[in-house]
This record gives structure tokens, C-alpha cells and sequence, in this order.
């Protein structure tokens, strides 16, 4: 087989594949004898149609037809694995396939030109010498006395207030039923389950939809009302995102707690052997968050630095799995968090969604291959004893693990000892500036605005290519979504299943 190949832009190659006459032969007999065994013509036995009688009945062109999708498939596959062409697929014809049928005489060489997706060429301009910045998460003390507070609020005693109205504070027994202010054409007005009976409501900020504790402040028990609320623009369901809704409530009882004392004995009852104890402990477990958070967000910041560095053309295959991916994932985590995704689903949807996930795909091919070609480049490997010491920890703490897939389990624990490799030599080669979250957000503020126009900046105060919007973020990411060493076995299990 004669093989042609030419790198088209967009990360594809177009092939001009010559097939032999042989080979052309051999698939269209091939196809005869397959199709011989499957049809029936009355008057002979499957299999025993002569060849005059087969084509007849079936047709020249149909036959060779089906032969052609053979022949393109095996060839097609043949010429890239014989070129060691990397293939992603999105394959596409200089003809049509009914030009090709006509063409296409069994027996004879066939010559056809495709060009396909192939993946891309990586290459990391630079990802040394770099000056990075990264926030700087700091401990807090603030986060020890509210840890104990929440304890000792765990820990309360419910104690009955009667003659007054309800506070901040309180905790209030109600019935409450939920209805939208404006259903839409053909809706019922009750809100899906947004109704309960004899419900304990903590009366504080945050706890319910805004105004709906709000409206129970001030009430007594025994009394109803009916209060107006509105549901979140970021609301985990969709369909009740940013809608107003009014709620009829009814106040029962009214209670406060009453903490226990903040001592020794208070310590002891959580397993501790005094408060000083308590108090050392938790300091060193938020000291050491704190420090786990910056090495995320340095981690991260790293990361964004090295896909800025990233020169490739990313082909649509890549793109659209990429996205695919994406879409997916928001979907499972909607359904893990309750949400009836089925009543979501549409085309139309997902198409837009597939759609809007475009941007944020490209940006994660490019961190995640920009991660890999620098371990690449830099010869970096991971110990075979190391990724089966954090296979077999993680599937100590799976309920099932004959439900794990360990081929995908270890592929995923490699790749991600092989990023913290790379993060760490990263971090060793590069400029880590450490900033604060307030200086990051300020950062960032100007970023905006310049690349808005906004407003005119001294190159001397703020130097335009060093500053990064998103490589200054000043939101810390939750570590224990993002910490490396932490992977969740049963999700990758559930992906296989």
C-alpha cells in the first residue's frame, strides 16, 4: 500500500492512500461470500447463491457499495498504523462516496484522498525563569474559635422560649409550603418539594433562600404568614434559578440554645485531654491547610503559567471530547447532588452547553498537555512501586473494590504522581512571588480594566504582560477538590461502569 501524507494547519494530515489491486480484489470476493451467507433467495441455500444469481438479485452497485466500506475502513487503518500517524478521527473524503462507488472496479488499484484529525504537535515556548504568582493562604485564629463555637453549638441543649417574638438566633419549629409569585403558562403553582411539616429552621444568615428566614424574624408561635423569598441566581436547580417564590409559614415553637461551658470537661467530651490541647490541635491542623491551600494555589498558578507558554493548534476532535467531557461532568454532579437531570436533557441544551464549554475545553487541553510535554521533555517518570502503594492505600478505603477499574485507577494515580513531579520541578526552576489575596484581587481589578481600556496605566506601575488575571485569582481553591494525593477511586470506577 502506497502511502502519501501532508500536515494541513489545525493539527491534520491529509493522506493519499493507493490500494492494490489485490488487496481491492480480495475485500470485494470477501464481501460476496459475507453476504452470499446472510441473504436468502429463494430456490438456494444461504451460502450457495451462484455469483451470477447474487448480483443480480442484489445489485452491482449495492455490492459494491458495501465492499467500499470495507476496503476504506481496513485501508484507512492499515496506512496509519503502517505511518504511525496518530490519529483522532473526523475523517473526511475529497470525494463523495457515491463518486467513489463509481470509481471503485474490484480488482483494480483504488486511490483515495482523507484527511483527518491527527494529535497535535506540543511545544512549551518557555517554562524556565519564569517569575510566578501565586496567593498566599495564611492561618487565621479566627478559624479555631469558630471551629469551637460550631462544636459547642453541636453540642447545645434546646431550651424553650415562650412570651417573645422570634430573633436571629432561635431555632423555630414551622410548617411552610412554597409557591412561585408568577408560574408560568401551564406550571402548577406549588414549588416541587418546597414543602415541609414541623421543621427545625436555625434562624441565621445563609441558612435558608434569602428572605426566608427573614420573614419568620419577628413572628410568634402560633401565628402564620406569608413570607416572599427568592431563590439564588446560582441555585443548584436550574429550573428554580433567580424565580421569586412566596412561602406560607407557620410558626409552632420557638427555641435557644444553651452552649456548654468552654473548659476542660467541654474538651475532654470531644477526645481531647484539656482545652489547651484542644486549641494546640486545631491550630496545627488549620496551619497546616493553610499551607496544603498555597501549595494549591502555586500548584495552579504554575499551571496556568506553563498553557500560557503553550504553542499548539488544538484539531476539533480533541476540542469537541474535551468538551464532551465537561458537559458530562456537570451533569453527574447535578445528579449526584439530587437534581432529576432527565427533566434538563434536551438537544437544544446540550448543544448550548457543549457550545459554552468550548473556551473552558481548550484551556484544559492546554494545561493538561502542557504538563505532560514538560515531563516529557525533561525525561520525568514515576516509580511503578510508588503508583502501587497509592493504588493499594486508596482501594483500602473502597467499600467494593472488585467494582474499581485498576487499569483506569492506576492511570489516574500515575498522571497525577507525575504532575506533582512536575509542580515541584517546577517550583524549583521557576520565581514563585507570593501575594496576598487583597493584592491579587487589586491585580486582577487592573487587569480587567486594561483589557478593557478603561482606564490608562503607568507601564512602570503595572507591566501589561506580566499581568495575569487568572494566574492572580483571588479565590483559593477548595483543597480537597484540588489536593493531588487526593483520588477518589470510586469515581473512576463510576466512569468505567
Amino acid at each position: 500500500m502506497k502511502v502519501t501524507q501532508e500536515s494541513l494547519p489545525a493539527s491534520q494530515v491529509q493522506l493519499e492512500i493507493e490500494v492494490p489491486a489485490d488487496v481491492s480484489g480480495q475485500v470485494y470476493e470477501s464481501t460476496l461470500r459475507q453476504v452470499a451467507q446472510q441473504v436468502q433467495i429463494p430456490g438456494f441455500r444461504k451460502g450457495k447463491v451462484p455469483r451470477k444469481i447474487l448480483v443480480q438479485k442484489m445489485g452491482q452497485a449495492h455490492l459494491k457499495a458495501k465492499a467500499l466500506e470495507e476496503l476504506l475502513d481496513k485501508a484507512v487503518k492499515d496506512a496509519t498504523k503502517a505511518e504511525k500517524i496518530p490519529v483522532l478521527g473526523n475523517y473526511s473524503f475529497a470525494e463523495t462516496f457515491d463518486e467513489m462507488v463509481a470509481n471503485y472496479n474490484p480488482g483494480q488499484p483504488l486511490t483515495f484522498t482523507v484527511t483527518a484529525d491527527v494529535f497535535p504537535e506540543l511545544k512549551v515556548k518557555q517554562y524556565t525563569d519564569l517569575t510566578i504568582q501565586a496567593v498566599e493562604v495564611f492561618y487565621d485564629p479566627a478559624q479555631m474559635d469558630t471551629a469551637i463555637e460550631n462544636q459547642r453549638k453541636q453540642m447545645s441543649t434546646l431550651v424553650p422560649v415562650e412570651d417573645r417574638a422570634a430573633e436571629m438566633g432561635d431555632v423555630a419549629t414551622v410548617d411552610f409550603t412554597g409557591r412561585y409569585q408568577e408560574p408560568a403558562e401551564g406550571e402548577a403553582p406549588e414549588i416541587p418539594n418546597a414543602s415541609a411539616t414541623d421543621m427545625q429552621v436555625e434562624l441565621a444568615d445563609g441558612r435558608m433562600i434569602p428572605g426566608f428566614v427573614e420573614g419568620i424574624v419577628g413572628m410568634k408561635p402560633g401565628e402564620t404568614k406569608t413570607v416572599a423569598a427568592t431563590f439564588p441566581d446560582a441555585y443548584a436547580d436550574a429550573t428554580l434559578a433567580g424565580r421569586a417564590a412566596e412561602f406560607e409559614i407557620t410558626l409552632y415553637e420557638l427555641k435557644i440554645r444553651e452552649l456548654p461551658p468552654l473548659d476542660d470537661e467541654f474538651a475532654k467530651n470531644l477526645q481531647y485531654e484539656s482545652l489547651d490541647d484542644l486549641r494546640e490541635k486545631l491550630t496545627d491542623r488549620y496551619q497546616k491547610e493553610a499551607k496544603t491551600a498555597s501549595e494549591t494555589n502555586r500548584n495552579e498558578a504554575i499551571i496556568r503559567a506553563l498553557a500560557e507558554q503553550m504553542e499548539v493548534e488544538f484539531p476539533v476532535t480533541l476540542i469537541d471530547q474535551e468538551s464532551k467531557r465537561l458537559v458530562n461532568q456537570m451533569f453527574n454532579q447535578l445528579k449526584q447532588s439530587g437534581q432529576n437531570i432527565n427533566q434538563l436533557m434536551s438537544d437544544e441544551l446540550i448543544g448550548h452547553l457543549l457550545r459554552e464549554a468550548r473556551p473552558q475545553a481548550i484551556e484544559s487541553l492546554k494545561q493538561t498537555l502542557a504538563v505532560q510535554e514538560v515531563a516529557r521533555v525533561e525525561k520525568m517518570t514515576v516509580d511503578s512501586a510508588r503508583v502501587n502503594q497509592e493504588v493499594a492505600t486508596i482501594i483500602a478505603t473502597v467499600k467494593d473494590p472488585k467494582k474499581v477499574n485498576m487499569a483506569n485507577l492506576k492511570e489516574v494515580v500515575e498522571l497525577d504522581l507525575l504532575q506533582q513531579q512536575v509542580m515541584e520541578w517546577c517550583a524549583a526552576h521557576n520565581t514563585i512571588e507570593w501575594i496576598t489575596q487583597e493584592e491579587a484581587a487589586a491585580l486582577a481589578a487592573a487587569a480587567k480594566d486594561l483589557a478593557e481600556g478603561t482606564v490608562a496605566v503607568d507601564a512602570e506601575t503595572v507591566d501589561a504582560e506580566t499581568v495575569d488575571a487568572e494566574a492572580v485569582e483571588a479565590e483559593t481553591v477548595d483543597a480537597e477538590a484540588a489536593d493531588a494525593e487526593a483520588v477518589d477511586a470510586e469515581t473512576v470506577a463510576a466512569e468505567d461502569d
